[in-house]
């Protein structure tokens, strides 16, 4: 190989890596609405693939409880580990509530997670992919201490993966509910 072409072929491969790079970064979920979640490096997070959409389902029952719907939306290509994860090492989707300061308990109903086509070692990974509805019913306690508070924030953990199987670093995604 002569020195120009090893030369060209030195510089040119770190710059394509670095270019596909920014290009996966730096691409939005939908033209629609691009999400925009970043980590502290700068790069992109699972916060900027995935959208919560959290409600209260009804008024407070009878016998004091109160039911809550959450919603995940992400794009085309991507989806969240289900609940639980496949695998020890992968982060499960985790639903949590916090009225004020204090985390209130919730008796939260996950989906069973759907075949996502990847396998690791031999096992299938099941994920949540767009529009998953999570319930989940706050407890009397929790729906006190939610009315005290003024509020309940409605806390989502995540890890957002492609479709090819790489992976975002995971994210808290919170939606804060008045009463």
């Amino acid at each position: 190989m002569n020195a120009r072409i090893w030369r060209l072929t030195t510089i040119a491969a770190p710059i394509m890596l670095l270019v596909g790079a920014v290009a996966l970064y730096a691409t939005p979920v939908s033209a629609a609405q691009p999400l925009t979640g970043t980590d502290a490096s700068g790069l992109s997070d699972s916060a900027g693939k995935v959208q919560l959409q959290a409600r209260f389902a009804d008024a407070v029952a009878k016998d004091g409880t109160r039911s809550l719907v959450v919603h995940l939306h992400m794009g085309h290509g991507w989806h969240v580990n289900a609940h639980p994860a496949s695998m020890e090492f992968l982060i499960p989707t985790q639903v949590s509530a916090r009225a004020g300061d204090a985390e209130v308990a919730l008796e939260t109903n996950y989906p069973p997670g759907v075949d996502s086509g990847i396998k690791l070692s031999g096992t299938a990974i099941k994920v949540y992919n767009d529009n998953t509805r999570i319930d989940a019913t706050l407890p009397v306690a929790a729906v006190e201490a939610g009315k005290a508070a003024g509020s309940l924030t409605v806390a989502v953990r995540i890890q957002a993966c492609s479709d090819k199987g790489f992976c975002l670093p995971p994210s808290r995604l919170d939606q804060r509910l008045k009463w």
